[in-house]
């Protein structure tokens, strides 16, 4: 009797054992496709080394030829395209107060991460939007400096990293590179494209700003209750994994 009993013991133990490692599995498989979902972001860069004063000439070189581009030549921005300044909050806003002069992708005129456009503390996050999305949107990026200040890139909202880490940057008052985002066919289109600074110490500054010429509507992105169906549809796998184990366990008791 007791050997029964201490076999059953081992049975119950072995029958948890593999229940918790098909759920570990089956979460596991939940958490890498909510990943790989959101995180539809292509990111391709170039090194300052591509600027060219001739920017039809560099924009064949960035692949990006027939786009739609903001200069920041002139106080309106193109169609489509907002820019939002937080800490000081200013925006969204589609015509600047004034331009701002510093180094440069193309011409003598870029953004500054100021509302006012003006060359003085404190800095602001800039948030770009895009009205109707586009499947691709470039930026040539200046002045980024991380003994001031680190930079954070956001994409639709999903966390790309830090500026600095990204390949081909090149840290100083200078031009750092030309960050070129794109997403997939039935990827959600880009929306948004965000720069959110770790401090508020130094001016950091965009130029040859490139999105689709023509909207591209829209795509729909995962809803936080379709998640919430999945992970209830894999807490309900678990539920019926639990019971049929302990239906399992009980037979085999009455054996």
């Amino acid at each position: 009797m007791k050997r029964t009993n201490v076999a059953l013991a081992a049975r119950e133990r072995l029958f948890k054992l593999v229940f918790r490692i098909q759920l570990i599995a089956l979460s596991i498989t939940f958490f890498l496709s909510l990943s790989l979902r959101a995180s539809p972001i292509n990111v391709v860069t170039f090194a300052p080394s591509v600027y060219n004063p001739n920017t039809a000439a560099m924009d064949a070189a960035l692949g990006i030829n027939g786009m739609l581009i903001e200069d920041f030549e002139d106080t309106t921005l193109i169609p489509r395209l907002s820019v939002e300044f937080r800490n000081p909050n200013g925006g969204p806003i589609t015509t600047l107060p004034q331009t701002f002069a510093y180094i440069s992708w193309d011409g003598t005129k870029t953004l500054i991460n100021r509302p006012d456009q003006q060359n003085m503390p404190p800095y602001s996050d800039v948030i770009f939007y895009i009205n109707g999305g586009t499947t691709r949107f470039g930026v040539g990026l200046v002045d980024f400096q991380t003994f001031l200040n680190e930079t954070k890139l956001f994409v639709n909202g999903i966390d790309l990293g830090l500026v600095s880490s990204l390949p081909n940057y090149q840290d100083g008052a200078i031009r750092n590179l030309y960050l070129l985002l794109s997403v997939s066919p039935g990827d959600p289109l880009i929306t948004s494209v965000e720069f959110r600074m770790l401090g508020r110490n130094d001016a950091i500054i965009f130029d040859h700003l490139a999105i689709d010429a023509e909207a591209q509507g829209t795509r729909p992105v995962p809803e936080p209750g379709t998640m919430l169906l999945l992970g209830t549809g894999l807490a309900g796998v678990a539920s019926v994994m639990r019971r049929r184990n302990r239906r399992s366990a009980s037979n085999r008791m009455k054996r």
